[in-house]
């Protein structure tokens, strides 16, 4: 980490700050490579330029996930310090952003069910993954009553 000193004090630049400069610098680099490569204007994108453009997106969401991780864990520990609480403060998460088309996993789900793999255990990790994904809004008690539901039908 880098440092600086004032007339003998020593002055680190907070955790937000490297945070939002890992994230505008994800921004900025994001913004040049999906640039470079951008096809010509009127043009239709290929597979592998939407999903380019995919990686893109989910670098700068990751970024901003660290960025706001940063930020969370920087209050929770000065609330703790503050209350003398004693406590270990860690977040995490904002790792993995679901920004794909619901309808695109529900059809690779169904080619993949089609397959005939035979596994109870393959068809209900499948319905709570498509169930997961389209309840992502509902309460987590709502989406463990579906998993547990799931888990006693037997996935079908």
């Amino acid at each position: 980490m880098a440092t600086a000193s004032i007339s003998n004090k020593k002055i680190e630049p907070s955790p937000v700050y490297w945070a939002s400069f890992r994230f505008s610098s994800v921004v900025i680099s994001a913004s040049f490579w999906s640039q470079a490569g951008s096809p010509a204007v009127g043009m239709r994108s290929s597979g592998l330029s939407k999903q380019r453009d995919f990686n893109v997106t989910q670098e700068v969401l990751r970024g901003y996930g660290d960025m706001v991780k940063d930020v969370m864990k920087q209050v929770l520990r000065t609330i703790a310090e503050a209350r003398q609480d004693g406590v270990s403060i860690d977040v995490s998460g904002m790792d993995e952003f679901d920004i794909g088309d619901f309808g695109t996993e529900l059809d690779d789900a169904q080619k993949l069910l089609n397959l005939g793999i035979g596994s109870e255990t393959l068809k209900r990790q499948v319905y709570k993954k498509l169930a997961f994904q389209y309840l992502c809004d509902a309460r987590q008690e709502i989406k463990n009553r579906v998993a547990e539901e799931i888990e006693s039908v037997g996935g079908g």
